[in-house]
């Protein structure tokens, strides 16, 4: 017989030995197997042929057919970062439907390739996809699917996962789920990586306490450079759009004012029907203020100015509430923002109100 047959039937006879213990032992004396194969390997794996290791590979293998999930556990945070581990082992653990027992070699394991990654995150829940994001290194096909495929909790890690690369799709998406969430913002904006022209895109489309959040962590050159390239892109926008034409709603507030019928009811119509010039005229009439001072409060970058004149005029919190919802302005304001806004607009009152409005109105009249 030869020594390749010799090997053959060594490894037959040490399967079938492997099944009859499997037949007879305990549920306990199976897990005792699993260890001792388990530790045995770790302990030769670096002088192990890949025949060697195939044995072991089918072996552990009968073995993980017999044992409850804790035991695989173990045996996949044993197993992960060994670069000599056997593949179908390691494939059987990945795919697990328990994310306790996946997730080690999720996370460590070499012997996954891109396509094994793509493959499990294509399919698994999000348990499997966020484990896969902890990698120390992720190619741009896999976080392409773990970007659209992952939740908040996915991107998250991601973003914080300096190993991990993108493509031009990947950074869009990404930007895409950290326009209104400040913890994700502040991990892409610590990256090193990310195209300027992506962090320009996350800067222009960011919610005002993602943006604000975004420039306390930047150094004072970036500081200066985001707000150059805000203040051009306002100018642009200035410069671009047509000034609204304010005359017919104008008439209609004197009407409505002339009948006594300008009350807060008539003003939440307009803020709900996000008829800007009507809300513009009102406010404007109501704070005897002129319509481009209004009109310029509502178009700014930051709510704490425009809630001056809505005080002002005596509106309501829900009034308000909405106008700052609806107003044209560079950025979406955030549910976080609102809160913070209400709190600030029960602070102020109509008296000072009035008197900033009267100040602001004065210097404008001097400029």
């Amino acid at each position: 017989m030869t020594q390749k047959g010799l090997r053959m039937n060594t490894r037959t006879s040490l399967i079938s030995e492997l099944e009859e213990s499997i037949r007879k032992g305990s549920r306990d004396e199976r897990v005792t197997s699993l260890r001792r194969v388990t530790d045995l390997f770790l302990s030769t794996s670096a002088r192990l042929n890949d025949e060697q290791i195939e044995v072991f590979d089918e072996v552990l293998g009968r073995l993980m057919e017999h044992v409850e999930s804790k035991a695989l556990t173990e045996l996949s945070v044993k197993i992960a970062p060994i670069d000599e581990a056997p593949n179908d082992v390691v494939q059987t653990l990945a795919r697990h439907d328990e994310v306790e027992v996946a997730e080690p070699v999720l996370t460590q394991s070499n012997k996954l390739s891109n396509e094994d990654l793509i493959e499990i995150a294509e399919t698994k829940g999000q348990a499997h996809l966020c484990a896969i994001s902890g990698r120390k290194r992720l190619a741009p096909p896999v976080t392409d699917v773990l970007l659209r495929r992952g939740d908040r909790d996915v991107v998250d890690r991601l973003a914080g996962n300096a190993g991990a690369a993108f493509s031009e799709e990947g950074y869009s998406r990404m930007v895409d789920r950290a326009v209104g969430d400040e913890k994700i913002a502040e991990k892409i904006s610590r990256r090193v990586d990310v195209p300027l022209k992506h962090f320009r895109d996350l800067i222009l489309r960011a919610t005002e306490s993602v943006r604000t959040r975004v420039l306390s962590i930047a150094t004072p050159k970036d500081v200066l450079e985001i707000q150059s390239f805000l203040a051009s892109i306002n100018n642009e926008r200035r410069e671009t759009e047509a000034p609204p034409d304010f005359t017919q709603a104008q008439q209609l507030i004197a009407e409505l004012h002339k009948k006594q019928a300008l009350n807060n009811e008539a003003i939440m119509k307009f803020a709900r029907g996000e008829k800007y010039e009507e809300l513009v005229a009102s406010l404007s009439l109501r704070c005897a203020a002129s319509l481009t001072l209004i009109n310029r409060l509502m178009r700014g970058d930051g709510y704490n100015a425009l809630l001056v004149p809505c005080r002002a005029a005596g509106l309501d919190w829900q009034i308000v509430r909405t106008i700052l919802k609806i107003r044209p302005c560079p950025q979406s304001i955030s549910e976080r923002d609102l809160g913070k806004a209400g709190i600030e607009y029960a602070k102020l009152s109509q008296q000072t109100a009035l008197r900033v409005m009267g100040f602001w109105q004065a210097k404008e009249k001097t400029d």
